[in-house]
């Protein structure tokens, strides 16, 4: 009785979910792919948004947060595939690390991390496979959403100047995002 619960409540978040990326624009994909300079738009911008996960502690967000990223990044992908967009370089890109652990905590965000214009923009950009503290939380949270075997979990070759600009990278194996990790 208790599981049926817990999938009841996973539908209920998924349905809410799905609202705020209605609410945020997100499900319009042509729009959030046109061709614009790098940009990272996030999965939520109004954290007052998720107050249907009151009861969750930020964690707990997080990782609701990054799996419905990690979900919704499919669909841009699939997307730009059935656009022939091969311009597109897509990947979520999650920050606000030290809210995580501020007091009183708060959940970091996940953004679509969106380039359509690679040869301009990321002639410098360079990924590693992710080894950080948080990279690893990333990899636990999706591994527990069964998303372990699509998508690679990545961190900035080199380590940001500020703290705040902490980002970890969630790359769809195979994508155009991956071209980035080691590349030379």
């Amino acid at each position: 009785m208790k599981e049926r619960g817990s999938q009841e409540r996973m539908v209920n978040i998924s349905q809410k979910i799905e609202s705020v990326i209605r609410r945020e624009g997100l499900d319009d994909l042509g729009l959030l792919l046109t061709p614009r300079e790098l940009d990272e738009v996030p999965l939520v911008s109004r954290l007052h948004r998720l107050d249907f996960m009151s009861s969750y502690t930020a964690e707990e967000q997080s990782r609701v947060l990054v799996v419905a990223a990690a979900q919704q990044l499919e669909k841009i992908l699939a997307y730009a595939a059935r656009e022939n967009r091969v311009d597109v370089v897509a990947m979520v890109s999650v920050l606000n690390w030290e809210d995580l652990e501020s007091e009183p905590a708060a959940p970091v965000i996940p953004n679509f991390w969106i380039c359509t214009n690679p040869t301009r923009d990321l002639r410098q950009f360079r990924m590693k496979p992710g080894t950080s503290p948080e990279a690893h939380k990333v990899q636990d949270w999706l591994t527990s959403a069964g998303l372990n075997e699509q998508d690679d979990v990545l961190d900035s070759q080199h380590p940001p100047s500020e703290e705040s600009l902490r980002r970890v990278y969630v790359a769809r194996r195979g994508s155009a995002a991956t071209k980035l990790v080691h590349r030379m």
